[in-house]
């Protein structure tokens, strides 16, 4: 009943009902009224006592009896009949559709990510140690994508995975490898301490390879194991101190990672005006100072891990858009669910998009999107009042706001505006100001922009002359200081 009640739901958004679950739901309901009626035709026939006199009893007995009723002018279940032809008909369209566009993306190539931006010269010896090129991943600054959903539509609340809590079950399992702590292999003794942080709390570290990524029904699947924050900050330590130490040491590869990382949420969030929540981060934050994020962080934690397997991601989700998007920290687990409460009304996407690999951290992270049913300013009403009745927020920044031109205007110049959530003002960020981005943002508008489809046609042509531009004049750089030194040379 569950399952007719959504197919129905669903029926007035094609866009949702195109999927192939939704199709297996249609024609499963079309053959079971199919075989009601067939057997509702036997019922009758057996009871008359009658017999076959030729050939022509024995088709119209075959036949099923919604259509063989008609046949005889039999005046049966006519309202029924209309209710499974247009079943069947929108199966029928429904598959027609799904088979275009197969063969349409069957053409396509994946999501030309590489052209929209450059990758990071760091990035790019990371893949060469591995034996990889940037054709095998998509490279976005010192980004690697190690594995992408291949359902990226322009309507991203259908895209990706979906781990809303509300739904009954969710396309994205977690599993907690049980072995051994993973920590930092050969902590020195100028390296921190337990006794340098106040808190040396549990992390999780992704140990699947991208090849085990996905199961039989292609469910997300990840696996993490033991770490802990001093471990962590000790691998980040030695990055700071080596510009080598990444090249040499870091994987694209979870299964042969040497180095303990803590798997983080890299969550865009968009409101129902099409903004993008982003922030300006701290400098007291232990990752990305004082830099733009596109619109939050949020490591994987205990609490997590501690609810039931199926929901891991979905509390994961909720957790971060509470303590991060909205003025909601929770101390203890039953507060989490109590703040939930409150947004979960307008909280109506929760999509895992892609995972990738942060090469100047040596980490991973799931990339999220997520959408609020509320406009820029309702949000703001909303979140005045939560901070009335609440425990805060975790103060990881200042609120803003970026408008899709303006998230366009940062992935062509390199730089843009956003505006602050409270008093307007324009805070510039990118390349060559005070405020750096965070080095996924430009991945995740990237990709956001490129699947809702504001980046293909002439912004992608600028987005393509612009990095030709800038690749020939490092040619000429290079030529230019080649002459020189030959000249002081001579």
């Amino acid at each position: 009943m569950t399952q007719i009640k959504r197919t129905f739901k669903w029926i007035a958004s094609p866009e949702k009902l195109k999927t192939r679950k939704n199709l297996l739901r249609l024609v499963g309901l079309a053959v079971l009224s199919l075989l009601s009626f067939s057997l509702k035709g036997f019922l009758d026939h057996y009871k008359s006592n009658e017999t076959f006199s030729d050939i022509s009893e024995w088709v119209f007995f075959l036949l099923p009896y919604w259509v063989s009723a008609p046949l005889k002018s039999d005046p049966v279940l006519p309202p029924a009949i209309a209710l499974l032809v247009l079943m069947l008909t929108i199966a029928g369209i429904i598959l027609i559709s799904m088979t275009i566009d197969g063969f349409k993306n069957s053409k396509k190539s994946p999501l030309p990510l590489a052209k929209f931006c450059h990758p990071d010269p760091e990035a790019l010896k990371i893949l060469e140690a591995q034996g990889a090129t940037p054709a095998d991943f998509a490279v976005c600054g010192p980004i690697i994508e190690i594995c992408r959903s291949k359902k990226i539509y322009t309507d991203l609340s259908i895209s990706g995975w979906d781990c809303h809590p509300s739904n009954e079950t969710s396309d994205v399992f977690v599993r907690h490898k049980s072995s051994a702590a993973f920590l930092h292999e050969g902590l020195s003794e100028d390296e921190p301490s337990v006794e340098d942080f106040e808190h040396n709390g549990k992390k999780y570290s992704l140990v699947e390879t991208p090849a085990n990524f996905l199961d039989s029904e292609g469910s997300l699947v990840l696996c993490v194991q033991d770490t802990d924050y001093r471990s962590v900050q000790a691998v980040q330590k030695r990055i700071r101190n080596d510009p080598l130490f990444a090249i040499h040491n870091g994987s694209i590869f979870p299964e042969i990672q040497k180095q303990a990382n803590s798997l983080c949420l890299h969550l865009l969030v968009q409101l129902a005006d099409g903004k993008i929540l982003c922030m300006q981060r701290m400098s007291s934050t232990s990752y990305a100072k004082n830099k733009m994020s596109v619109s939050c962080e949020e490591q994987l934690a205990f609490e997590d891990m501690c609810v039931e397997k199926p929901d891991i991601m979905g509390h994961w989700f909720k957790r971060a858009l509470c303590e991060e998007i909205f003025p909601l920290g929770a101390i203890q687990p039953a507060q989490l669910e109590m703040n939930w409460k409150k947004i979960e009304p307008i909280v109506s996407d929760m999509r895992v998009l892609s995972i990738v690999y942060e090469s100047n951290y040596i980490n991973y992270a799931i990339v999220g999107y997520c959408r609020i049913d509320c406009t820029s300013e309702e949000f703001r009403e909303k979140y005045q009042e939560m901070s009335e009745n609440s425990t805060g927020r975790d103060k990881e920044g200042i609120p803003c706001l970026l408008t899709e031109g303006q998230a366009l205007e940062f992935v062509v110049n390199g730089k843009s505006r956003a505006t602050t959530l409270w008093g307007g003002d324009q805070i510039e960020f990118g390349e060559g100001t005070e405020c750096p981005a965070h080095p996924s943002s430009l991945y995740r508008l990237v990709l956001f922009l490129t699947a809702s489809g504001a980046l293909p046609g002439q912004v992608g042509k600028e987005i393509a002359q612009r990095i030709a531009s800038e690749q020939r004049l490092e040619v000429l750089q290079d030529e230019l200081n080649r002459l020189l030194r030959h000249e002081k040379s001579s």
